[in-house]
């Protein structure tokens, strides 16, 4: 029973109805780091979709996070020059732009809060 609570399998024990996936930022990273070729850009989702609310005044007008960019940076090796950047008009899905192809390519999306924890 600990072993299914621990690894987030059981349904019972989570806030959600069904069981988590395994950490996604995880899977994420390791995907980036075998499809990314020199030249490419990691296109981060910003992770918000409207403004911050206006009473907090030191986000008020910010409507970008790095919180998934971090995330996923810790899975990737410390010595990758790879290039990044965070797409505002973006809030949940993860794209590796490729410049062989010129076309972004679905990495992962974190459909709103579903995945993100």
């Amino acid at each position: 029973m600990l072993r299914e609570i621990y690894q987030d399998r059981s349904p019972k024990y989570t806030y959600r109805s069904e069981a988590r996936i395994p950490n996604p930022y995880i899977k994420s990273a390791e995907l980036l780091k075998k499809l990314y070729m020199p030249g490419d850009t990691i296109l981060y989702p910003s992770g918000v979709k409207d403004v911050f609310g206006a009473a907090d005044e030191y986000t008020y007008g910010i409507k970008v996070s790095v919180v998934d960019a971090q995330l996923i940076n810790v899975y990737l090796p410390k010595d990758a020059t790879y290039w990044q950047r965070i797409d505002p008009a973006e809030s949940d899905k993860l794209y590796l732009w490729q410049k062989s192809t010129g076309k972004k390519r679905l990495i992962f999306d974190f459909e709103g809060a579903k995945y993100r924890y």
